[in-house]
């Protein structure tokens, strides 16, 4: 159960909705189970990775949602406060980003997924993962620095 746990926590990341994120992951399983005799073992995870990135791009593109960070809940104490909005800062970085640099730091900080795992289930080169990623990188840096300029104005 493992590998559901963890697309679920991929797919909430990219939707940003975790009753969206259900339908996207028990889509995928469907879609593997149609194709369950054309799988194998070493292809499985990637597959689904694969199928769940194209499901929510999907639904993105039929829907055009827009999406808010994640509301937290009590928050009591000043470090409570501080961690709140450290999240927060880093939640509106995030959702600033591409569909794809989302993914690729989903996948690769996140998930922990190597490069060339990350160019299988996205479809990319192994050079272009690389590539895309330091440019994710560096624009989650930037308009984290942005937000935290507009915070202190």
């Amino acid at each position: 159960m493992s590998h559901a746990d963890a697309l679920f926590r991929y797919a909430v990341k990219l939707t940003g909705n975790s009753m969206e994120a259900e339908d996207v992951v028990q889509n995928t399983f469907e879609k593997i189970w149609i194709r369950k005799d054309q799988i194998t073992i070493d292809t499985v995870k990637a597959l689904c990775y694969r199928i769940t990135h194209n499901n929510v791009m999907d639904n993105f593109r039929r829907k055009k949602l827009e999406r808010e960070a994640p509301i937290m809940g009590d928050i009591s104490s000043t470090s409570d406060v501080l961690a709140f909005e450290s999240r927060d800062i880093i939640n509106q970085g995030f959702l600033q980003l591409s569909e794809v640099q989302k993914s690729l730091i989903l996948l690769r900080d996140y998930e922990g997924y190597s490069y060339e795992d990350i160019a299988e289930i996205l479809e990319m080169s192994l050079g272009k993962v690389k590539v895309y990623l330091f440019r994710a990188r560096k624009q989650m840096q930037k308009e984290i620095k942005e937000l935290e300029i507009d915070i202190k104005l």
